[in-house]
C-alpha cells in the first residue's frame, strides 16, 4: 500500500462544472471508499423557499440527496494533481447554524465518499474510457513466462553461474466482434549491483485497447471476465491490485481508486501441483474470446469464483443452493431452451463435462438424484434432509469442478487440455479421494457404469 503521504493529500476540490467555486480540503485513499473532507459546503446545507408572508423559511437539505456528484480537484503536490471523484454521495453536513448558509461557503466540513476515483485527469461521467492495463493478484503465475533465455546454475564453490534473460514478447489477440485488442506485456525491474548481488523481475500486465461507456462497464464487460477465466484456470480467486485507464482527457495511464482494488491483497503462494491450467497452456486468442462469451453466461462464473476462497463463514447450504442454482442456469444460457425439469438440466451439464470431468460426478443418475434431493430439501424446507453432510459437502466440491469445467469449454478451452490439467492439479486428486469416502453410494462404481 503506499505510503501516508500518498493516502491523504491537499488541495482545493469544486463540483464538476463549477470550477470557480472552490474549498480547499485533503483527499483520503487510505480506506475502503476514496473520500474528500472539505473546509466549507460546496452544496448549501440549507434548502430556502418563500413563505405566504413573504419571507423566507430555511430547513435542513436532506441528509442523504438522491443526487450523486461528480468533484473535480487540484492536489498541491505530486506529478498527478489532477483529481476525479465518481459516483460520490455527500454526507450529512456538519456546519455553525448562526454561519453563512450558502453554497461555497467556509463554514463547517463536507464529506464526499464515492466508488471511483481517477488521478491524474478530469472526467466528465458522460466520457468514455479508451484503454486500460489491470494488474491482479497471481496474474505472474498465470503467465507463466520467465523470461530466462540461458540458465545453467553451478553450486560448486567457485564455478560461474550463467544467466540470460530476455523481456518475454508481448501478446496480443483480437476481441470478437470488433470491440478491440487484449495484450499481455511485462515490464521489467532490475536492479543495481550491490555486495549480494542483483536481481531482476519483470511484472505482467493486461492492456485492454476497447472503448467502455464508464468504469462500471470497463470492469463488467472487460475485467471481470479476463479475472474469472484466470480464477478458473489457476482454482484461485484473481482480484485486482492495479488498474490504470486512459480517457479522451488523459495523456497517460492514469491510477484508479475503487473498494475492490487493493494493492496489498495478501496472496498465498501457489505450490507444484496445486493449479491446473496456465496461459502457456492455452491459446491467447481464448482470453481474448472469453470476454465476449462471458457475457452469455454471466454472472455465473463471477459467483463460481467467489466460492474459491470459502472463508465468509457461510453455511454449507448456502453454498450448496448458490451453486446448485448456478447449475440450472448455466444450462440455461448454454442451451437456451426452456421446458427442461432440474434434474434434465443436471443430466445434460453432466454429459456436456464428461469429456473433461469424468470422475467428477461418480455416477450421474446418482449425482443428479442427490444433488436434486439436496436442492429441493433447503429450498423448499422439506422435513428431514435426505443427505448427510458428507454427500452434501462432495455435491458442492463437484458443482465448483463441473460448472469450472463447462465455463472453460466455453470459452473455448479444448476438452483434453482441461482433463490433463486436471490429472496433474492436487486438489482434484484429493477432491476424488473424498468423495469416494464421503458419498459412496455416488462415487463407488465405476465410471463407465454412466
Amino acid at each position: 500500500m503506499a505510503d501516508r503521504d500518498e493516502q491523504h493529500l491537499l488541495g482545493r476540490f469544486w463540483l464538476a462544472g463549477h470550477p470557480e467555486q472552490k474549498l480547499p480540503g485533503w483527499l483520503d485513499v487510505s480506506g475502503r471508499n476514496p473520500k474528500i473532507t472539505l473546509a466549507g459546503q460546496l452544496t448549501a446545507p440549507v434548502e430556502w423557499s418563500p413563505t405566504e408572508d413573504g419571507g423566507m423559511q430555511g430547513v435542513p437539505a436532506p441528509e442523504f440527496p438522491v443526487e450523486r456528484f461528480t468533484v473535480h480537484g487540484q492536489l498541491s503536490v505530486g506529478n498527478q494533481q489532477k483529481v476525479t471523484l465518481l459516483q460520490a454521495d455527500t454526507y450529512p453536513l456538519n456546519f455553525q447554524l448562526f454561519g453563512d448558509l450558502d453554497a461555497e461557503s467556509e463554514n463547517g466540513t463536507q464529506v464526499f465518499e464515492g466508488h471511483w476515483l481517477i488521478r491524474g485527469a478530469h472526467i466528465e461521467p458522460a466520457d468514455k474510457i479508451l484503454k486500460a492495463m489491470v494488474r491482479f493478484t497471481y496474474i505472474d503465475e498465470w503467465a507463466a513466462r520467465h523470461g530466462l533465455t540461458k540458465y545453467q546454475p553451478s553450486f560448486a564453490a567457485g564455478k560461474p553461474v550463467e544467466v540470460s534473460y530476455q523481456e518475454p514478447e508481448s501478446l496480443e489477440a483480437p476481441i470478437p466482434g470488433g470491440l478491440g485488442k487484449l495484450h499481455l506485456g511485462h515490464y521489467r525491474q532490475p536492479t543495481s549491483p550491490t555486495s549480494v548481488g542483483l536481481e531482476i523481475r519483470h511484472e505482467t500486465w493486461l492492456r485492454i485497447d476497447a472503448e467502455a461507456a464508464s468504469l462500471d462497464a470497463l470492469h463488467s464487460e472487460f475485467v471481470a471476465p479476463v479475472l474469472n477465466l484466470a480464477s478458473v484456470m489457476l482454482d484461485r480467486s484473481c482480484k485486482i491490485t492495479q488498474l490504470r485507464v486512459a480517457t479522451e482527457n488523459s495523456e497517460l495511464y492514469d491510477p484508479v481508486y475503487h473498494p475492490t482494488i487493493r494493492a496489498d491483497r495478501p496472496v498465498r503462494p501457489i505450490e507444484p501441483g496445486y493449479s491446473y491450467l496456465r496461459l502457456p497452456d492455452i491459446d491467447f486468442a481464448t482470453v481474448a474470446n472469453a470476454v465476449v462469451a462471458f457475457r452469455d453466461i454471466d454472472p455465473i462464473p463471477s459467483i463460481l469464483v467467489s466460492t474459491f476462497e470459502r472463508d465468509s463463514g457461510r453455511f454449507l447450504e448456502t453454498d450448496l443452493l448458490e451453486l446448485a442454482a448456478c447449475a440450472e442456469g448455466l444450462d440455461l444460457r448454454l442451451h437456451k431452451t426452456g421446458d427442461k425439469t432440474y434434474r434434465q438440466r443436471l443430466e445434460r451439464l453432466i454429459a456436456y463435462t464428461k469429456d473433461c470431468v469424468p470422475e467428477a460426478a461418480g455416477v450421474a443418475v446418482k449425482w443428479a438424484g442427490s444433488l436434486v434431493n439436496a436442492r429441493n430439501d433447503y429450498a423448499h424446507l422439506l422435513p428431514g434432509p435426505r443427505n448427510t453432510w458428507k454427500t452434501n459437502l462432495v455435491l458442492w466440491e463437484s458443482l465448483k469442478w463441473i460448472l469450472g469445467a463447462a465455463i472453460l469449454l466455453h470459452a473455448g478451452v479444448d476438452a483434453e487440455v482441461i482433463k490433463e490439467g486436471l490429472k496433474r492439479h492436487e486438489s482434484y486428486a484429493f477432491f476424488v479421494r473424498k468423495a469416494k469416502n464421503y458419498a459412496p453410494d455416488i462415487y463407488s462404481e465405476p465410471v463407465s457404469a454412466q
